[in-house]
């Protein structure tokens, strides 16, 4: 069902960020462009929200504060975040949803669940890494991740029920950079 506002009518709209150049992944073409099993990553992130049946449209952003041409800094790496609102919210028997809360302290295990090279047809978990430190928006990892796990969720384990704190934006072999999941948040529902 759609709800009118005025003589338009509100939808849910998907909103995928996919600035990134994918230079981490080398050669080229951006990430997003690259193929798994012949389909470019952009194409199966956009079908599957198209194909969902509470959402009305798909769009493909970039977030206001992320300059592509700036390659890898400390803005690009707060900045590679983008915010989803549903009109209709999903039943939480249907995706259980996960508490967002601030990285905690240098030291403190988490884990991150992620897709990469190598690993594209099922997720792999790193159960334990750590949080190196942190800095205004920005979150450093201990984590292994590869190319490919950007977007990849950071859990913190110091709670009895795990908290998503960060969303990998970039790093390698041994070291990961998110940012501060709950001030991208902030930022974006301004």
């Amino acid at each position: 069902m759609q709800v009118g506002l005025g003589e338009r009518m509100a939808k849910t709209v998907a909103l995928v960020l996919a600035g990134g150049r994918g230079s981490r992944v080398g050669g080229d073409i951006p990430k997003q462009y690259r193929t798994i099993a012949g389909i470019p990553m952009i194409r199966r992130t956009l079908s599957r929200f198209a194909d969902h049946p509470r959402v009305d449209e798909v769009r493909a952003v970039i977030h206001p504060d992320y300059h592509r041409a700036n390659g890898l800094t400390a803005d690009n790496i707060a900045a590679d975040v983008a915010l989803v609102e549903l009109i209709r919210p999903i039943p939480a028997a249907t995706a259980a949803p996960f508490r967002v809360a601030s990285a905690p302290r240098a030291g403190a295990r988490v884990s991150v669940v992620s897709y990469g090279v190598g690993r594209a047809d099922a997720p792999s978990r790193q159960a334990t890494c750590a949080v190196l430190g942190r800095a205004p928006g920005l979150v450093a990892l201990d984590c292994a991740v590869t190319h490919g796990s950007s977007g990849a969720p950071v859990f913190d384990l110091s709670v009895s029920a795990a908290r998503v704190v960060s969303l990998v934006s970039s790093g390698g072999v041994g070291r990961a950079y998110g940012m501060d999941l709950p001030a991208a948040g902030d930022t974006l529902r301004r």
